[in-house]
């Protein structure tokens, strides 16, 4: 249990700082392999989203993985990425770009981190092990722990991505969240909208934006 409210603190601080940090939000979009005893993961990744920013230097990226992007069952989201251009790439191909990405990276954001991890360990990228020098931070877990007064409608502590982006009026368009691209990109602005609120209410001054 005392490693486990470790791991909590450590990945839902919102006192962290991000100045001169280079941080990631990867989101990934998955087709679930449950009751198929003769698959060896759980999690077939269908896409990689990617939003970086360090400073003022920003990027976002879309992946599609070959194998496995045909599974999705909302296919039509896959070409709705409103942040850049999309690319197909292998599982080996995603593998190695990430393994060289992440070398550089300080902090890397997830909304959800635990399927997430457990999805990119399935293409051979395990953040624990290979990288340990990355802070993990999460923004259901942050959400959890400094704003859970917070729930709107019938959604069990409205920790879904589309109920705390209206919550914290991250500006979006609902009819292109699930596309792993959009879903990294207003993640990284929801952590960030998330930052402002918490500094505001403990009259902590902050000029960083997204």
């Amino acid at each position: 249990q005392v490693e486990k409210r470790k791991e909590f603190d450590k990945k839902s601080n919102l006192t962290v700082s991000f100045d001169g940090k280079r941080v990631v939000c990867i989101d990934l979009e998955f087709f679930i392999n449950k009751g198929n005893v003769h698959k060896k993961r759980e999690h077939d990744v269908t896409e990689v989203g990617i939003a970086y920013v360090c400073g003022d230097n920003k990027r976002n990226e879309h992946f599609l993985i070959k194998e496995h992007y045909e599974k999705k069952r909302n296919r039509n989201r896959q070409e709705m990425f409103a942040f850049g251009k999309t690319h197909v790439f292998t599982e080996q191909q995603m593998k190695k770009y990430l393994e060289v990405f992440l070398k550089n990276i300080d902090i890397i954001l997830f909304h959800e981190n635990r399927e997430d991890l457990s999805a990119l360990k399935g293409i051979g990228v395990d953040i624990k092990k290979d990288f340990p020098h990355i802070q993990i931070i999460d923004t259901q877990l942050m959400y959890k722990r400094y704003f859970g007064e917070r729930k709107v409608g019938n959604i069990i502590g409205g920790e879904s991505l589309d109920v705390l982006l209206d919550n914290f009026n991250v500006e979006h368009k609902k009819s292109i969240l699930h596309n792993a691209g959009n879903d990294a990109e207003y993640t990284l602005k929801l952590l960030f909208s998330m930052k402002k609120t918490y500094e505001e209410r403990m009259g902590i001054r902050n000029d960083l934006e997204v």
